[in-house]
C-alpha cells in the first residue's frame, strides 16, 4: 500500500459543540479511475468548517492520475491517501477504506457525491446529544455535466422536508426492506455516518461491515442490527447529493425514453468480483438489481440471525420486480438475456400460482405507470395493450382509488403553487420546476457549471427552494418507523436530550 498521510485539524470552531466533545470525523472517498470528478469532490468536502476532520481518499488501484489529483491537495493537512495493491471489488474496497480512517465517526462519500458544508458539524451535535451510533439524511441527485442522458447539470430533490430528527425503529426498516420497499428513512450507504464503535462491533460479530453484492445496503442494515443502546437518527433534511455521471454504477440502469445509460461501469463492477458467487443464499443467480436485494436479506438472516431471522423476502414483490427488469419497466438491465429468462421462468413455475398472479398484477400496473411516464416525455409508446388494460374493470377500480388518494393529498397539503423561478442572491432567480413532490433545479440559473459550484451554494439553495413540511412525520408514524422526533434546531447547547421537544408514541 502506498500511503501519503498527514495529520488533521483546522482552526475554525463549531460553537455548538464543546471542545471536549468534538469527535473526529472521517469522510472516506473510495475511488477508481474517476479522477476528473475526484478533484471537485475533495474540494467540496474541504468546504466543511468542522475542525476535527479527515478527508481520506482510498484509491482502488487506479491509474497515476488519481494520485496526482490527491497530491494537489498536499498543503491541506486534513487530506490523506491510501491505495490498494490490486483492484478490489466494491465491498472489499469499502471495507479496506473505512478501516484505514482515523475518525470516531465515518462517512462513506462516493467520488461523484457531495455533502452540505454544514453537515458534519450538525452530525457532531446529533451524535453527542442524542447518542446516535448511526445517522442518515436526505440527499438529492445531481446530474454531472458528463451525464449522457437528459438533465445535465441539474439537481433533483424532494421539494419539502420537516427538518426534524427522527429516531427510527430498526425492525420496521428490516421489515420494509424484506418487502423490497426502500423507505425515505433507509440509511443508504453513501449517505450515512456510523460510529467506529458500532462498526467494530459488526466486525466482531460477522467478520466485516461491507458485504457483497451491495455494500451500500448490506452495511447499513448490518449496523442497524448490531445497535446496542445507540440510536439510529434520520435527519429529514436535504444535506447533500448523490452524483450521476457517465461512469456511475447506477448510470447503467438508467433509461430515458429509448436511450440507456453507459454500460461500462456496471460490467466492471461484476468483473471485479472475479467469478465469486455473489448470490450464495439465493436460488436464482441472476444479475438482477432486485435479486441482489433479495440476496442481501438472506445474507443478513445467515450472518446475524438474532436480528434478521424472522424477516423473509416477499416472494410476490421479488417476482414482480425481476419481471419488470426483464420487460424494461422503469429500468434497463443488459445482463438479463434469454438464458436468464429461462432460469427465471423455471423458478416462477415452481411457485404457488396465486403468488405468481399477484406478482403479474403488480407488473401490469407498473407497465401502465411506465408507459404514462414515457408518453409524457415523448408522446408515444402509449400502446393499445396498455389502453386495453386501463379500461378493464379491475384497472378502473384501481384508477379510481389512486385518483381519490391524489385528491386527498392535494386537499390536505399546504397550498403552494409550483414556481418557475425563485429569488436567489442579488438580482438572481433560480430556475426550478416542481412536480409530484420533487424539484428540478437548473444549476446554470445561478451560474453553476459543475458539482463543486453546487456545493458552494448548497445551503443557500436549500433555504431558497426547500419548503418546510411535516409530511414525513405523519407517514413514518403511520408506518411504524417512528420512535420519536426531535427538533434539530434545539440541539445546540441542549446538553440533555430530555430538553429537546419530542413527538413520541404513547
Amino acid at each position: 500500500m502506498n500511503w501519503i498521510i498527514a495529520g488533521s485539524g483546522k482552526s475554525s470552531l463549531i460553537e455548538s459543540v464543546a471542545a471536549m466533545t468534538r469527535p473526529k470525523f472521517s469522510i472516506v472517498i473510495p475511488t477508481a479511475d474517476r479522477h476528473e470528478l475526484l478533484e471537485k469532490t475533495i474540494a467540496g468536502c474541504l468546504l466543511s468548517p468542522y475542525p476535527n476532520l479527515e478527508v481520506l481518499v482510498s484509491d482502488n488501484f487506479s491509474t497515476p492520475e488519481t494520485a496526482k489529483v490527491v497530491e494537489s491537495f498536499h498543503a491541506d493537512p486534513r487530506v490523506s491517501y491510501v491505495r490498494t495493491t490490486r483492484r478490489l471489488s466494491m465491498p472489499d474496497h469499502w471495507e479496506f477504506a473505512w478501516q484505514q480512517s482515523k475518525g470516531d465517526y465515518i462517512i462513506i462519500n462516493g467520488d461523484d457525491d457531495a455533502l452540505s458544508p454544514s453537515l458534519v458539524g450538525r452530525l457532531a451535535e446529533i451524535a453527542v446529544t442524542l447518542k446516535a451510533g448511526l445517522m442518515s439524511w436526505d440527499a438529492g441527485l445531481y446530474y454531472h455535466p458528463d451525464w449522457n442522458l437528459s438533465g445535465r447539470n441539474t439537481f433533483v430533490f424532494m421539494s419539502s422536508h420537516s427538518r426534524l430528527l427522527f429516531d427510527i425503529n430498526p425492525q420496521a426498516v428490516f421489515a420494509s426492506y424484506a418487502r423490497l420497499e426502500i423507505p425515505v428513512c433507509f440509511p443508504q450507504g453513501t449517505r450515512i455516518c456510523f460510529s467506529r464503535r458500532l462498526a467494530d462491533r459488526a466486525v466482531a460479530k460477522t467478520g466485516r461491515v461491507f458485504w457483497p453484492p451491495y455494500s451500500d445496503y448490506s452495511a447499513p442494515l448490518l449496523l442497524l442490527g448490531v445497535l446496542e443502546g445507540e440510536r439510529y437518527i434520520y435527519w429529514d433534511a436535504l444535506m447533500g447529493y448523490g452524483g450521476r455521471s457517465l461512469h456511475s454504477n447506477a448510470a447503467s440502469l438508467e433509461k430515458d425514453g429509448g436511450k440507456v445509460g453507459n454500460q461500462q461501469r456496471l460490467r466492471q463492477y461484476y468483473e471485479e468480483f472475479d467469478r465469486q458467487d455473489i448470490y450464495p443464499h439465493q436460488e436464482l443467480k441472476l444479475r438482477s438489481l432486485w435479486n441482489g436485494h433479495a440476496e442481501t436479506v438472506n445474507l443478513l438472516r445467515h450472518i446475524l440471525p438474532e436480528a434478521f431471522s424472522h424477516h423473509h423476502v416477499d416472494l410476490v414483490a421479488l417476482i414482480a420486480a425481476i419481471e419488470c427488469e426483464f420487460r424494461g419497466i422503469g429500468i434497463h438491465n443488459s445482463f438479463l438475456g434469454q438464458r436468464e429468462r429461462l432460469a427465471f421462468d423455471a423458478f416462477v413455475k415452481k411457485q404457488d400460482p396465486a403468488i405468481v398472479e399477484q406478482a403479474m398484477e403488480i407488473v401490469r400496473r407498473r407497465r401502465v405507470d411506465d408507459s404514462i411516464v414515457a408518453w409524457r416525455s415523448i408522446r408515444r409508446d402509449f400502446s393499445w395493450p396498455v389502453l386495453g388494460f386501463l379500461l378493464s374493470p379491475m384497472s378502473l377500480k384501481w384508477i379510481a382509488v389512486k385518483a381519490m388518494r391524489y385528491l386527498d393529498v392535494q386537499l390536505t397539503r399546504p397550498r403552494s403553487a409550483p414556481s418557475k423561478s425563485v429569488a436567489f442572491g442579488n438580482d438572481m432567480n433560480l430556475a426550478v420546476r416542481h412536480r409530484h413532490g420533487k424539484a428540478w433545479l437548473d444549476c446554470d440559473s445561478f451560474g453553476g457549471q459543475n458539482g463543486l459550484d453546487l456545493v458552494r451554494k448548497f445551503d443557500d439553495v436549500v433555504v431558497a427552494c426547500d419548503r418546510r413540511e411535516a409530511r414525513n412525520l405523519v407517514e413514518f408514524f403511520g408506518k411504524g418507523f417512528l420512535v420519536a422526533a426531535h427538533e434539530a434546531d434545539r440541539l445546540a447547547g441542549a446538553g440533555d436530550p430530555a430538553k429537546i421537544e419530542e413527538y413520541s408514541r404513547p
